[in-house]
């Protein structure tokens, strides 16, 4: 308990209460004895802060700093012994307050670049052609087949108990082609391209590497010739950017990272989406369409269902509603949307010229004797 009463050498005023326990804590902290070990590490930090280069630590081993000079002969003479340790706790609590904001500001920094995706700087330098692989060609004509050899309504009366796919592989290359020249030597179409199925019906693929990849593809307008040039573009990531994150450098590593997808082994963000929207309408119509990828037990949709798939890749594409996202991943519940582009990736920039082509006159000077080619259309 501490008594609050005049000093006998100042009897007209009255010490403030602040500055009386101080002055009396700073005379029990004389009168305690202080272990030697103690006195010994204060003895070395002062030292450590006397010669150290950080800011502000030398003014805790300072037996009398500026702040104390400049003020002394203010402080009442009964307080001055107690202005050395009043200047500590002041400065201490002042640096602390330092500290605790740097230490909030890169808090801050921290945060911002942990959010923010890795910075992406292109070093453009020019590549041969022969190290660049040719691309694959999709071609899906307008014409499926001929009527008189593949009529679609009797193949659908008939369907019952057959595979899908049984029947349309009946439909060869050679119905389609007329012949097919690469490297300038003629060459068989059906040993150039394999038919696969795409959304837009039966295509040919030409240079297909995987079955699973998908390709986007070019519709050819008929009687017409159309010439296209390829720019390949190739991008490069170094091996110094696969020691991010993935949601940091916002871009897939094949070699690093898990393939994501379902029924792909190799990542693209084409099949990410196609996966996606696939994995979404099996969920949401128990059935998928019919060039989706799937398993053996897997069901195709059929016509009964074409609304709800219809509903399902709108859902995927424009509706984001918020009580059908997950707030972990920021995607829809049951479906893996997050698609991210590869790191390292090799695409073509197409350019194509097209000008009519009268090929019912050239086919009579090639072939005179020969009319049945002008019965259909061409394009080249």
């Amino acid at each position: 308990m501490i008594n609050i009463q005049q000093y006998p050498n100042n009897k007209n005023k009255l010490v403030t209460l602040g500055c009386y326990i101080m002055a009396k804590a700073t005379s029990v902290m004389k009168q305690i004895r202080i272990p030697l070990i103690f006195i010994r590490m204060r003895k070395y930090f002062r030292e450590y802060c006397k010669c150290s280069s950080i800011h502000g630590f030398r003014y805790f081993g300072e037996d009398r700093t500026y702040f104390e000079r400049y003020f002394l002969p203010w402080w009442p003479s009964e307080l001055q012994s107690s202005l050395h340790f009043v200047c500590r706790i002041w400065w201490f609590v002042v640096f602390n307050i330092v500290v605790a904001g740097c230490v909030y500001s890169i808090t801050l920094v921290y945060e911002k670049w942990n959010d923010s995706p890795v910075i992406v700087s292109f070093d453009t330098r020019e590549t041969k052609l022969d190290s660049i692989p040719f691309p694959a060609v999709t071609i899906c004509p307008e014409t499926k087949s001929v009527t008189s050899k593949f009529n679609y309504i009797d193949v659908m009366l008939k369907l019952k108990g057959r595979k899908v796919d049984a029947n349309i592989t009946e439909i060869e290359p050679k119905t389609i082609f007329a012949s097919c020249i690469w490297r300038k030597l003629p060459r068989k179409c059906e040993d150039l391209f394999t038919p696969i199925i795409t959304d837009e019906g039966i295509c040919y693929t030409f240079n297909m590497l995987d079955r699973n990849d998908l390709f986007k593809e070019n519709v050819v307008p008929l009687d017409e010739t159309v010439l296209g040039a390829l720019q390949p573009v190739k991008i490069t990531t170094s091996q110094n950017v696969a020691r991010y994150k993935l949601h940091q450098r916002q871009c897939y590593i094949d070699k690093t990272d898990t393939n994501p997808l379902k029924y792909f082994n190799i990542y693209s963000q084409l099949n990410c989406n196609l996966d996606c929207l696939t994995t979404f309408t099996l969920k949401t119509c128990g059935c998928v369409n019919f060039y989706m990828p799937r398993t053996n037990g897997t069901k195709i949709c059929g016509s009964k269902r074409a609304p709800c798939m219809y509903n399902a890749e709108h859902y995927i594409t424009h509706v984001k509603k918020k009580d059908a996202v997950d707030e972990k991943t920021k995607t829809p519940k049951g479906s893996r949307c997050n698609c991210m582009p590869i790191c390292s990736d090799l695409s073509y920039h197409i350019e194509t010229t097209q000008a009519k082509w009268d090929w019912p006159e050239t086919f009579k000077l090639l072939y005179p004797n020969n009319k049945k080619f002008t019965k259909y259309a061409q394009s080249k």
